[in-house]
């Protein structure tokens, strides 16, 4: 974890790109713990002291009233490069049904997934509501720990959990892993100054995502009928320009 503006506050500077009331919520001094020497205040507790737990689940796949639906359903195949943060489309979709019987369940936008099983440790925040696979948790935070700051502070001890893993046959995370990781506890306000300094940044990048995602429908769209002459390159520049 980044404690830059604690070194800042003792050297007597203001802490880089940081206004006066944000600066304001960081001590100016360290104190020993369990896991060295961090922001006087702050505390050291386990990783499941933040967060919620939620698990996912499978429709059968011989019930075809369970798939194609317009229920988005995650699996690791779903998982976004980590420069996009977000997922906000799937591969594979379910129906209400689907959900209804079975063990998924609906995760609100915000949720982080983390992926438990064979390849472990991926992280997805949800851009959009979706369900996801038993592979898979997904993360809330507990008593107002909030969306970005949980998913950040799950990059930063993802390594940790991938060392955790076990299973004779592939690599697996369970939710007893969880209670085994130590963690910085930093104070709410601070988190929730974080969230609202991050969210401009994490907005701008939804909206990337979803205006890329719209581009690639519409050349998608139009390419093929300026390949069969069905339509011209002017009226196919009108067709854009009407929907971005």
């Amino acid at each position: 974890m980044n404690f830059d503006p604690v070194n800042a506050k003792m050297e007597g500077r203001q802490p880089v790109g940081m206004d006066t009331a944000t600066a304001d919520l960081f001590p100016d001094e360290f104190e020993d713990s369990p896991l060295g020497k961090i922001p006087k205040g702050w505390g050291v507790g386990k990783l499941d002291d933040l967060i919620h737990i939620l698990s996912g689940g499978t429709p059968k796949t011989s019930v075809p009233e369970y798939w194609n639906g317009d229920i988005l359903w995650f699996s690791v195949k779903d998982t976004p490069s980590k420069s996009d943060v977000f997922v906000i489309d799937t591969e594979k979709r379910i129906t209400r049904l689907g959900v209804e019987k079975s063990a998924t369940q609906i995760l609100p936008k915000g949720t982080t997934i983390i992926t438990a099983r064979g390849t472990v440790g991926k992280l997805a925040l949800l851009g959009v509501k979706m369900a996801m696979n038993q592979s898979c948790f997904g993360i809330r935070g507990k008593n107002g720990y909030s969306d970005f700051f949980i998913y950040y502070h799950l990059c930063s001890v993802i390594s940790e959990l991938q060392r955790q893993t076990h299973g004779s046959v592939f690599d697996t995370i369970n939710r007893n892993t969880f209670t085994t990781i130590q963690a910085v506890l930093p104070s709410l306000e601070i988190a929730q100054a974080f969230d609202y300094n991050l969210k401009a940044v994490m907005d701008k990048i939804l909206v990337n995502l979803f205006e890329s995602r719209t581009l690639a429908t519409i050349r998608d769209t139009l390419l093929p009928k300026l390949l069969s002459g069905e339509i011209r390159v002017k009226e196919a520049e009108k067709l854009a320009e009407t929907v971005t």
